[in-house]
């Protein structure tokens, strides 16, 4: 846990991405997410609370995948409207 500390995060990833024994990674948060995915580029990476997931994906990103924990609102608000009408 880098507790938002950008240096912190850095050093994490490069440990994860020079450790053979890590098969793959499970990042949550936008700052974990853009630090492991700019060092580990063949294992896999699966993302949580992300809220902009294009920040983290490079542009040939086969490794990663995920959840953004961004709600479309328009959508939300038409369910509420149909269980809710009144």
């Amino acid at each position: 846990n880098a507790e938002g500390n950008l240096q912190q995060a850095h050093l994490i990833a490069h440990k994860i991405a020079n450790d053979s024994s890590i098969s793959g990674v499970f990042a949550i948060g936008t700052l974990a997410a853009q630090t492991v995915a700019k060092v580990e580029k063949k294992r896999p990476i699966v993302i949580a609370a992300v809220t902009d997931p294009d920040s983290v994906l490079p542009d040939v990103a086969d490794n990663i995948c995920g959840l953004s924990d961004t709600i479309d609102p328009d959508f939300q608000f038409g369910v509420i409207r149909k269980l809710v009408s009144d």
